[in-house]
């Protein structure tokens, strides 16, 4: 039998300074790392601002090499190649 694998879909529109929580963000990554360790497949980033990318700059290199995980996306994209119309959650529908 195999092993599913998790997928993070974190929706950053609307993102801003303010919302740069670095210590949950941290406890997001321990948790993975010491709880789920092999076990996430992909993480999305949809619709990133230009703010959060010194935060992701800030970020990435504690990831090693689960940072190619990582995918920066549109919400879009989530609904065509994530979803079908059955499925999509409503902050995703059009």
């Amino acid at each position: 039998m195999g092993t599913d694998n998790i997928l993070g879909i974190f929706d950053l529109r609307g993102f801003g300074v303010e919302n740069g929580d670095l210590q949950f963000l941290k406890f997001l990554i321990d948790v993975f790392y010491y709880y789920y360790p092999k076990r996430l497949g992909e993480v999305l980033f949809v619709d990133a601002p230009f703010v959060f990318q010194p935060m992701w700059q800030l970020v990435k290199p504690l990831l090693k090499q689960y940072a190619s995980l990582v995918r920066f996306c549109d919400a879009e994209t989530v609904r065509k190649e994530y979803f079908t119309e059955e499925t999509v959650p409503p902050d995703f529908r059009r």
